[in-house]
């Protein structure tokens, strides 16, 4: 596939006893606009796509609608209910040196654990993953990277996977998005962007360590670990788990 950025399945990820996510199942990008026949064709005939959960804010949705695909369509607004310090970060990020936009996305990266918002919208798409019946869901945001990634980080913890296993996943999208943003980057270049503001631009559009393990830090800090995270934060029962591991490993 070409299309859409970002593109993997999860299956084949081990977990910590030696069991394997199915594949086709659970698959990860970012936004799916602009596809072509053949790859719409790969997502809903050789992937059974069924589901797509759109982790995107309403503007992104407006300036950048996904394409119009025969499956069902669940939006969680990961940042709706701070939508002000999300533009606020955004806006910075155009005019910000490298370590700015590091400790942007750090402080993103643990309002991910401490909010009420993000919480209620990762708890929702747990939901998804528990109701679905049958075929793959594609979950993604704008880059298929940092609000993607979290999701990624919860549904893997809950189906058994390590830090390290998680983190290793993380870390591939640095790999997969290497050529457009290579694109992107040049585009604003030619368009006007300063090199210190295109140097810091890219680092924005890549993923760090650091980011994940402040999310994993914070959890540990607030619910003793991570996945304590995941069952009491976000209210994931232990029949639940149990479900999610019968339904995706193999």
């Amino acid at each position: 596939m070409k299309q859409p950025a970002n593109f993997r399945d999860l299956g084949g990820i081990f977990t910590a006893d030696g069991r394997k996510i199915k594949e086709k199942k659970i698959l990860r990008s970012a936004e799916p606009n602009h596809l072509s026949q053949e790859d719409q064709r790969v997502l809903l005939e050789d992937y059974e796509l069924k589901t797509i959960i759109d982790l995107r804010s309403a503007l992104e949705r407006e300036q950048r609608p996904n394409d119009e695909l025969p499956v069902v369509t669940v939006t969680l607004d990961v940042l709706q209910e701070d939508e002000k310090k999300a533009a606020a970060q955004q806006s910075m990020l155009k005019f910000a040196k490298v370590q700015d936009v590091h400790t942007v996305m750090r402080e993103l990266y643990r309002n991910f654990i401490t909010e009420a918002g993000p919480q209620a919208c990762y708890r929702s798409f747990i939901e998804v993953f528990l109701q679905q019946q049958e075929g793959a869901v594609l979950f993604h945001c704008f880059a298929g990277k940092d609000r993607t990634g979290m999701g990624a980080a919860v549904l893997l913890t809950l189906l058994g996977v390590t830090e390290e296993g998680i983190m290793a996943d993380y870390l591939m999208s640095n790999v997969m998005r290497e050529e457009v943003n290579k694109v992107i980057l040049a585009q604003r270049l030619a368009a006007g962007m300063t090199a210190q503001q295109g140097e810091a631009f890219a680092v924005a559009m890549r993923v760090d360590r650091t980011y994940l393990e402040g999310t994993f830090d914070e959890a540990k800090q607030q619910f003793g670990s991570f996945f304590n995270y995941c069952t009491q934060g976000l209210g994931v029962t232990a029949e639940e788990v149990e479900l999610l591991r019968k339904k995706y490993l193999d």
